[in-house]
């Protein structure tokens, strides 16, 4: 009887376990409070789809808005319509001349100068110097010289003393002649009597001639006395110029003090015989 019932307690023993053995088979050992903070610590990231432009497929960059400047240049390349060019006189007649300048990069590389020149011409009427600050950043030559000619067109309506000044820094060159020229040439029309008081400070050279040839050119008599003008011409280096510009003082006169023309041509120790005869004679023959 001992050894049966020894035996059936073995097989409960045996038994359970197998059935424990089975259980831990199919359920983790980790305790449940584990596996819920190991997945908190891996938060679920949201995948959003891109941002769709209406009518634009995804990944396609939008054709610009065709009421801005560079929508329509994408319309109208060449500005035709001149539609791009009215949009930048518009920023000029309020004052955002930067605005303005800002637009032309994005403009056709052949369109660029005649905007340039555009937008230059006005600002330099009003802000010159904020205009030669931007005109410093324009690193194409082309379009750098065109700027500059329009910004001494603008400026020299109202300032042509400051522009005088201006042209006379910048290096020689085409660009220096022109601002120079537009300078003196409004300046002596405008002020002779400060432009004569400028020419007595200039040394020698192509200012000098430049300034003179046209004080003389543009003016007479009334504005500055005949022998004022021939100390001016005597000055000047220029053959072509020095020449031209005697004879016209001297026609000038001879209108008013025909004896004192004829006596300073007769003394001129600077002129050429040849020049000096034909001058005496055209005087003699004079009405």
């Amino acid at each position: 009887m001992l050894p049966m019932l020894v035996k059936n307690l073995i097989f409960v023993v045996v038994a359970g376990v197998c059935v424990s053995g089975g259980l831990l088979h199919f359920f983790p050992s980790k305790p449940v409070a584990d596996v819920r903070s190991t997945a908190a610590e891996k938060p679920v990231v949201a995948v959003r789809a891109p941002a769709r432009v209406a009518g634009v497929p995804v990944g396609v960059v939008p054709p610009p808005a065709p009421d801005t400047f560079e929508g329509i240049l994408a319309a109208d390349p060449e500005d035709h319509d001149a539609r791009a060019a009215r949009m930048l006189m518009q920023l000029c007649q309020t004052g955002r001349f930067a605005a303005a300048i800002a637009l032309i990069g994005q403009a056709p590389a052949e369109l660029q100068a005649g905007f340039y020149r555009l937008v230059f011409q006005r600002w330099a009427q009003s802000q010159p110097l904020d205009a030669v600050q931007a005109l410093d950043a324009i690193a194409d030559p082309e379009q750098h010289s065109a700027a500059l000619k329009a910004l001494a067109d603008g400026w020299n309506v109202n300032d042509p003393a400051r522009l005088a000044a201006y042209a006379s820094s910048l290096p020689t060159g085409a660009d220096r002649e022109y601002a120079l020229g537009q300078a003196l040439g409004n300046w002596s029309l405008q002020d002779p009597a400060a432009m004569a008081t400028w020419l007595n400070t200039v040394p020698p050279g192509n200012d000098f001639d430049l300034g003179a040839s046209l004080m003389i050119a543009r003016t007479d008599g009334a504005n500055r006395p005949p022998e004022l003008a021939m100390q001016w011409v005597e000055n000047i280096d220029n053959p072509e110029l020095k020449l031209t510009s005697f004879q016209r003082v001297v026609s000038e006169w001879a209108q008013t003090d025909p004896a004192a023309a004829q006596k300073y041509v007769n003394q001129a120790a600077w002129l050429d015989d040849t020049v000096r005869t034909k001058v005496l004679e055209s005087l003699a023959a004079a009405p």
